[in-house]
């Protein structure tokens, strides 16, 4: 896997995917998602593709599916999910 990220200005940056799909990161949230959020969003992702996987392996119907991340970040650096 290869991903690319293209530093814009500030805490700007454009994420590209082998894909070629461009993501817009952005530290301060302005215009784009940020660091944490996406970090946040591939777990929660990589999660539901597991389910639905052992799922389809079981021979289970998936009809729907709804994840939802809630994460309490530390107020001082490092700023890690606690």
């Amino acid at each position: 896997m290869d991903i690319e990220l293209e530093w814009l200005e500030e805490e700007r940056f454009r994420a590209v995917t082998p894909s070629g799909v461009e993501i817009p990161v952005d530290g301060t949230m302005e215009t784009g998602i940020s660091p944490m959020e996406i970090l946040a969003v591939a777990l929660a992702a990589c999660m539901g593709i597991d389910v639905g996987d052992i799922l389809r392996k079981g021979r289970e119907g998936l009809p729907g599916c709804r994840i939802r991340v809630d994460g309490t970040r530390r107020d001082e650096p490092p700023r890690r999910f606690t």
